[in-house]
């Protein structure tokens, strides 16, 4: 679906839904890519006599074969490469156990023993990388979906989600416990690492990205108890493993992690011209610029029909960690805001994962020129990751068109001559810009294209 252009939710009316399929009591069926790709791949099979979708390759196949995607040479190698690991993982079962140090065996053990235990071979992931739209996600997906697993024993999600949950569970172990009056003791990352391998030791990965400095610090630690335990990594994303964190605060304490990841996973890059997920826009219903009563009215007239009839209230969420976020206006699932409210305080993406568990649709109204405005870049940069990735859908006014919202950044990452004639790439935050010039055109590139 990312690759067809088509949008996250699916109604039968226009691109968002009008009264008629929306009220109080009942939201509009929403469509998920992995739920279209299903269907579409159903459709396309019923015609033929005893087809099974065992392989990502019968997927991808039936997407071709009814229409929906073209034949690309790149994606059929990918495609193959994933079955081969598919093929592994039909005879591999972790232990999902910590292996035990000779030096901590028994001393009896290591003489009355008798067998000698052969070791399951592991087989490695794959870490699959390129630009934006290229159709890792989709091809991921095809894969998880093809993998005979059960859902204890799978997992899909967003990398950055990941984090923030391992963070939570880290602050959760060790905050103070009210009802006893102690604390626990001791590393909380074994723990954690175990727990994440019960809920699916096979970690498919979306969007796999560091930026923060306190998820640098525990990757080495966190991953290699993961790999321990058995669990296999299949990822996204847009940059090489070597670029990842590029030039981030005590950098050297993440580099060890790098060698881990090379390790277990093989490192694919998808190479293509296209961006498939600009080749059928639907800006023209859902962007709205310049900034003026026009665009106004139509965002406005948008959200009378998404929301239906009823009288828009304000509430507040909850958010992770006993945080709270206001929403100054919303009705029937459909949330309005102002760019401040969300882009102009600190907000980050624990707030905006709050706000796509409660809505469906968000109506962001005055974005501006992001020029020199490197902090509010930052944040609708991951506020456009989070919607996207959980399938909310978002209409706009903005200032500009969308490829005019950020600085002008060129194939090497330095600001180039152009529209922006103060542009300057030292008023990038210094968030953004401790990734590196790289992840920052990343960044930029693929929240456009979203």
């Amino acid at each position: 679906a990312r690759m067809l252009g088509v949008p996250r939710t699916i109604n039968t009316s226009q691109h968002l839904c009008t009264r008629k399929h929306i009220n109080v009591s009942h939201v509009a069926r929403r469509i998920t890519r992995d739920q279209l790709s299903s269907q579409i791949i159903q459709r396309s099979c019923s015609s033929t006599s005893g087809s099974k979708l065992t392989t990502t390759t019968n997927r991808y196949d039936a997407l071709i074969r009814n229409g929906h995607l073209k034949e690309d040479p790149i994606q059929r190698a990918t495609v193959e490469r994933l079955d081969k690991l598919l093929e592994e993982l039909r005879t591999y079962q972790p232990t999902l156990t910590y292996p035990t140090p000779p030096e901590k065996q028994s001393f009896f053990s290591r003489f009355t023993s008798t067998s000698t235990p052969t070791a399951q071979k592991t087989p490695k992931g794959l870490y699959m990388w390129g630009g934006v739209g290229r159709g890792k996600t989709l091809l991921m997906d095809l894969f998880y979906d093809s993998v005979p697993l059960d859902k204890s024993s799978k997992r899909r999600i967003h990398f950055h989600e990941f984090m923030l949950d391992v963070q939570s569970q880290i602050h959760e172990f060790r905050n103070h416990d009210h009802t006893t009056g102690t604390f626990q003791a001791g590393d909380p990352i074994p723990h954690i690492a175990k727990a994440i391998a019960k809920q699916g030791w096979l970690l498919c990965f979306d969007e796999f990205q560091v930026t923060e400095v306190g998820d640098a610090l525990i990757m080495k630690r966190l991953f290699s108890h993961l790999f321990d335990l058995g669990c296999i990594v299949v990822a996204t994303s847009n940059r090489e493993p070597k670029d990842l964190y590029a030039d981030g605060l005590n950098r050297s304490l993440f580099l060890p992690f790098l060698d881990i990841l090379q390790s277990k996973c093989d490192v694919w890059k998808l190479e293509a011209d296209l961006d498939y997920r600009t080749t059928q826009s639907l800006m023209k219903d859902i962007f709205n610029s310049p900034l003026d009563a026009t665009s106004q009215r139509k965002l406005e007239d948008l959200f009378r029909k998404t929301a239906g009839d009823g009288q828009p209230q304000s509430s507040t969420i909850p958010v992770r960690m006993g945080r709270s976020l206001k929403v100054p206006r919303h009705l029937n699932r459909c949330a309005w805001f102002e760019f401040n409210d969300l882009c102009g305080g600190a907000l980050g993406a624990a707030d905006y994962l709050s706000l796509t568990k409660e809505f469906d649709y968000l109506f962001l109204s005055g974005i501006p020129n992001l020029e020199n405005k490197s902090e509010m870049a930052k944040r609708f940069i991951t506020l456009v990751d989070v919607l996207y990735e959980s399938h909310t859908r978002m209409a706009c006014t903005a200032a500009c068109p969308a490829h005019s919202l950020f600085p002008n950044v060129g194939d090497d990452g330095e600001v180039i001559e152009g529209k922006f004639a103060h542009g300057d790439y030292e008023h990038i935050s210094k968030e953004i810009e401790a990734t590196g010039a790289q992840d920052t055109r990343f960044a930029f590139n693929r929240c456009i294209s979203r």
